[in-house]
């Protein structure tokens, strides 16, 4: 028998797929409700996002699930306005696509910055080991590229500081692309032949119609406790909650760190020292609504993120009547705020009135807007986001090295196997996967 730690979308994944493998599974989360972050709500005609807006599927790995799980016909795909992205400079939107000439027309950049983006090509490779996606990013491209471009991107996914995120753990491939082709932009556009066009969707109802759908095919191996210790006894697993112990042979563990920490401190108290250690970002998520006939702003746009430089507390807002129409009520605009992140983190000293008032001077300032919204709603996530900081690559060494001496138990999650929805429901797959058969037929 496998157990599973936390209900959140890392652990519904892997059960998901421990169920497609047949492999028996307890599933343990504290909270009575499932999804973690992921949390959708039905308002007066509009479907409110309070985690992610929207998923992100470049593998195919998520569709999968949705034909799996039969929910194809509530599948909505993200509207063609969506494709125009905003970033403010001076206080101004400015609108960006995703094409050289969209770069060369912006006024985002100085002459100097445009030519030192496509300058890259011509800069000879360096070797930097334990370089930050900051330091990488303005070395190859300068730092007005980095402040103005980068920074907002980087932003928008982690709440983070791009001069303390890990280059590698956050770009992934395309850090390498310096050494394997010499170039940034030689690479990216020879791989760009090569890749699927991600496909970007949400559902009637929200993302929760996947949680729920997920919840509902291992519904009878859930039980909602919180495990308050884990011990390794004669080779089995064994945990312990407020009603008493079970023994396991395996455990997978997808709650985040700083919940696992005191679970395995009797296992290993330096390695949970470390996973307290791991920061997460405190983000604010402000939704606001207004009919439209109050609003005189631009109809097409994903939304518009803010760089550091602009020295301003709210860092973006998506637009979630262009996104997706089908999920706002015809009459009105619906946008969400973010506001927090590593550089922010004083929203947690503040109270949630401050918060709004911060974001919506922000927020209306940049768009020119004075009527008051119809509708506010507010919900704080204390630790948002993990932190894939410059020395996590020494985290997650440490996870392996724990693996390795508790071979019985595995450790995902999202700060892990990286902070998108996609990333924990890929994580959850591979892991599964990699239980070989022979040791399942011992289950």
């Amino acid at each position: 028998m496998v157990a599973v730690i936390g209900g959140g979308i890392s652990g519904l994944a892997t059960a998901y797929y421990l169920k497609k493998r047949q492999v028996p599974f307890t599933l343990y989360e504290a909270s009575p409700t499932l999804g973690g972050i992921i949390q959708s709500r039905e308002q007066d005609g509009s479907v409110f996002e309070f985690g992610p807006n929207s998923l992100r599927d470049k593998t195919g790995i998520l569709l999968d699930i949705v034909k799996d799980l039969s929910l194809e016909d509530k599948l909505i795909t993200i509207s063609e306005a969506s494709k125009t992205r905003y970033i403010v400079k001076d206080g101004r939107l400015n609108a960006l696509k995703g094409s050289p000439f969209s770069i060369l027309s912006t006024k985002l950049l100085t002459p100097k910055g445009k030519l030192s983006l496509f300058g890259e090509i011509f800069k000879s490779p360096k070797k930097v080991e334990n370089e930050s996606v900051g330091q990488f990013l303005e070395r190859r491209f300068g730092k007005e590229v980095t402040n103005q471009l980068a920074d907002p991107v980087f932003t928008g996914i982690y709440a983070g500081d791009i001069y303390n995120l890990n280059k590698k753990l956050v770009l992934g491939e395309f850090a390498e692309y310096e050494h394997k082709y010499g170039s940034l932009i030689r690479g990216f556009i020879k791989s760009a032949k090569k890749l699927n066009t991600p496909k970007v969707f949400s559902f009637k109802g929200g993302l929760t119609t996947l949680v729920q759908a997920i919840s509902d095919a291992v519904q009878e191996n859930i039980k909602y406790e919180s495990v308050e210790n884990i011990r390794f006894e004669e080779g089995k697993v064994q945990l312990y909650t407020k009603s008493g112990s079970n023994t396991f042979t395996h455990v997978i563990s997808t709650t985040p760190s700083y919940r696992l920490a005191p679970l395995i401190k009797g296992l290993d108290s330096n390695f949970s020292i470390g996973l307290e250690e791991i920061e997460y970002s405190p983000i604010a998520a402000i939704i606001l609504s207004y009919k439209r006939s109050a609003l005189n702003i631009p109809e097409d746009g994903f939304g518009f993120l803010i760089p550091s430089n602009e020295k301003r507390k709210l860092l973006g807002a998506i637009w979630r009547t262009s996104i997706f129409p089908e999920l706002v009520h015809p009459e009105k605009y619906v946008f969400n705020l973010m506001i927090g992140g590593a550089k922010n983190v004083n929203i947690l000293d503040q109270s949630e009135s401050e918060v709004i008032e911060e974001a919506l001077f922000d927020f209306n300032e940049i768009l020119g807007i004075s009527k008051e919204p119809l509708n506010i709603e507010f919900k704080l996530w204390n630790k948002g986001i993990p932190q894939y900081s410059i020395n996590h690559h020494k985290i997650l060494n440490n996870i392996d090295r724990f693996e390795q001496m508790y071979p019985n138990i595995s450790i995902g999650g999202n700060f892990r196997w990286g902070v998108s929805v996609p990333d924990c429901i890929s994580g959850a797959k591979k892991l599964v996967e990699s239980l070989p058969d022979f040791y399942l037929e011992s289950f």
